[in-house]
């Protein structure tokens, strides 16, 4: 009797226990329930059309204590551009998908822009669809697709003109051949891929303003694809003995920015309000040449920033800053040497900025009795003795306090005080790298000082 008793008790106690569910795992079918997203619009940067983006992340949250189904998870638009994985399950469409009191789910966007016969930006826009207990909630997707012109390995053998009406997409060598002359007109854009490089036999001519310039950089600027170095190869002018000029235009995160190579003395490259950035080895290499910079920006390399061999090479009004910024500078901002082609170095830089995380950056080999390193009404960080005109940075009381180099903004900050500002005299240069006029005393570098207002 008594064991009859005991098992039937226990029985009672179990289906007890089955029954009964953790409030969390209880649904509601309240119409008032809501969850709530980590973002209220997920935005793309301007892609080129066929490239796939850069994944954007959702969470979704229920904060109430019982469980919600939600009926539906789904793009509004079917068939197109946006692509969602769910929790894992790759699929536009998700039916009765349980969401747990407290907890969350995962869903990750992608996005390909379709092609389009048309030069300028458009919208590709789409909604996420959340339905609940007869209510809808949406996530807004946005961005803006371009079509660009693809460009495998080509060659440029006569007289040829690159345009702002689309972008460029190189994915492969573009050799301009001897002979050949290559234009690029103000606000044009030129993205490469990993294996992209601009080889120049003949001659290149970028005509830039300070509305409109002309950009060569890697494909994605996403992420961590805006200021890595090194995603494509840069550009190349071979021994073309031939005078070539950049004027407001940027070359930003190759391997190499700007290579001059010569075996012959020759040629004259010209670079006005010209940045280049963000390079796995040199920002710029030159041999054999002639170059003058004036209001240009060489900043972070992870080799020496500006390298000459045998070359003659004039600097006015630049910024010159290795600061590494992820990379390890493994050379100072500046190496000269004479020693590979036994030939002479000169080298003049004037009303600029030279400064990097190294106590001396400025490295020279010479040989040769004619060489040459000379600084003068500069601001530079050496262990060198600077002339009379030059300040050295690495006396604490010389600082220039750009505005903000983790964001790569080497404007001169006005809330601070700058050894830079208006130490200019005569230096001839009307305005500076953003095409701002300079006043009668001109700031160092290739920027005016920033005028930045109080909050």
């Amino acid at each position: 009797m008594k064991f009859r008793f005991f098992l039937l008790l226990t029985c009672l106690l179990a289906a007890a226990f089955f029954r009964c569910k953790p409030s969390d795992e209880e649904f509601s079918s309240a119409r008032d329930l809501r969850i709530v997203f980590s973002a209220d619009t997920l935005s793309f940067d301007t892609l080129l059309a066929t490239r796939p983006s850069l994944s954007k992340r959702l969470t979704v949250r229920n904060p109430n204590s019982s469980a919600v189904m939600l009926e539906s998870v789904r793009l509004e638009k079917d068939g197109g551009p946006y692509e969602l994985i769910v929790n894992g399950r790759k699929a536009n469409a998700v039916q009765n998908l349980p969401l747990f009191g407290k907890d969350s789910l995962l869903v990750v966007v992608d996005l390909t822009v379709p092609e389009k016969d048309q030069s300028e930006p458009f919208p590709v826009q789409d909604r996420i669809l959340f339905e609940l207990n007869g209510s809808r909630q949406q996530v807004v997707l946005e961005a803006w697709g371009q079509q660009a012109r693809f460009f495998g390995k080509t060659r440029i053998s006569k007289d040829c003109t690159f345009t702002a009406a689309r972008p460029y997409l190189l994915s492969d060598t573009l050799f301009v051949e001897k002979n050949a002359q290559l234009t690029i007109e103000a606000g044009a854009k030129i993205y490469c891929q990993p294996n992209a490089c601009v080889w120049i036999d003949g001659t290149l001519d970028v005509r830039g303003d300070s509305d409109g310039r002309v950009v060569f950089r890697n494909e994605r600027s996403d992420g961590r694809y805006a200021y890595a170095p090194g995603q494509w190869k840069g550009i190349v002018f071979n021994n073309t003995g031939e005078n070539h000029r950049m004027v407001y235009a940027d070359v930003l995160n190759a391997v190499d920015g700007i290579q001059v190579l010569q075996q012959e003395p020759g040629g004259l490259l010209e670079l006005n309000g010209v940045i280049v950035q963000n390079a796995l080895k040199n920002v710029l290499y030159a041999e054999n040449t002639q170059l003058r910079a004036v209001n240009c920006l060489f900043a972070n390399a992870g080799g020496a920033l500006v390298k000459a061999e045998s070359a003659q090479l004039r600097f006015e009004h630049c910024t010159m800053v290795n600061h590494g910024l992820g990379l390890i500078p493994q050379e100072p901002v500046f190496s000269a040497s004479d020693k590979k082609f036994s030939r002479s170095v000169r080298i003049t830089v004037l009303h600029s900025i030279l400064d990097g995380s190294k106590q001396e950056n400025l490295l020279t080999d010479f040989a040769n009795s004619e060489s040459r390193f000379e600084i003068k009404n500069s601001l530079v960080r050496t262990e060198k003795t600077m002339d009379g005109t030059s300040l050295n940075l690495n006396d604490l009381q010389n600082r220039v306090n750009f505005q903000n180099i983790r964001a790569f903004d080497y404007r001169l900050d006005s809330m601070n005080v700058s050894a830079a500002k208006d130490r200019s005299v005569n230096s001839g240069t009307a305005a500076d790298l953003l095409g701002k006029a300079r006043d009668e005393k001109p700031d160092l570098g290739a920027y005016e000082q920033f005028i930045r207002k109080e909050k």
